[in-house]
């Protein structure tokens, strides 16, 4: 990561995995709440849809809903090293992957 962009890279992978099960649920019809809480989300997939073999980390998904809060509220948030920062990025792909999967499955 470097240059001090490991927050924005945190933030950012959070996002684009906040993204991707939003996408989901809108691509089946189903409604949630506007909210940044990952596992509500990924709670609702499970409850509608059966997506045999799907099986996401709960502490990831609410890790990655800490950082949708923090990015919205200035603060003095500690730093974030490297190794944090890619493995973030790596859960975020992750998530991703799993749930782009489904699109391919259904």
């Amino acid at each position: 990561m470097g240059l001090g962009f490991n927050r924005h890279a945190c933030w950012l992978s959070a996002m684009g995995a906040e993204r991707a099960l939003k996408a989901f649920l809108i691509s089946k019809g189903i409604p949630f709440p506007r909210s940044h809480d990952l596992n509500a989300l990924y709670k609702l997939i499970l409850e509608h849809c059966p997506c045999e073999g799907l099986s996401l980390d709960h502490s990831e998904l609410a890790k990655f809903s800490e950082w949708a809060v923090e990015a919205g509220h200035p603060g003095d948030w500690p730093a974030i090293s490297d190794e944090e920062a890619k493995g973030d990025v790596a859960s975020a792909k992750k998530i991703v992957s799993a749930i782009s999967s489904l699109f391919v499955d259904s």
